[in-house]
């Protein structure tokens, strides 16, 4: 985790890496884990409309959130 709270994860999700994403849902990652802007890698990759990883985290038990909103839909 960097100072402003990013996992791997969210950066990964944020970046399109999927297999890396993958590696670390396989891992134990959290996929609920927020950064220091309240953003989740489901949001950090909705966001950048990466569509495979958001659909792998929702199969990995991501809560879905508002890209721009740290609160759960």
């Amino acid at each position: 985790m960097d100072a402003n709270g990013t996992s791997a994860l969210i950066a990964a999700s944020a970046r399109g890496h999927l297999e890396v994403v993958n590696a670390l849902l396989d891992g134990g990652a959290d996929v609920n884990l927020k950064d220091a802007a309240g953003r989740s890698a489901m949001a950090r990759a909705t966001l950048r409309d990466h569509t495979a990883i958001v659909g792998v985290l929702k199969a990995a038990g991501a809560v879905e959130t508002d890209a721009g909103d740290s609160k759960p839909k």
